[in-house]
């Protein structure tokens, strides 16, 4: 079988909060059953919640 390596750049995307700007990290490891799921971020500073579709921090590739 044939491999080919294709060079990449990555990034790391982090979430932050709309009310502080402080980092959003998981309230807890539930999923809520909706469809898509959603999973539930907390602020560090001001104990804001939010949910999301996505999971974070999440890793972005890009072409070189």
């Amino acid at each position: 079988m044939l491999e080919i390596e294709t060079p990449v750049k990555t990034a790391i995307v982090n979430a932050y909060c709309d009310k502080c700007g402080g980092e959003m990290v998981r309230a807890d490891n539930m999923t809520l059953c909706t469809f898509p799921p959603q999973y539930k971020y907390k602020c560090t500073d001001c104990d804001h919640v939010e949910t999301s579709f996505n999971i974070y921090p999440a890793t972005k590739v890009y072409d070189v």
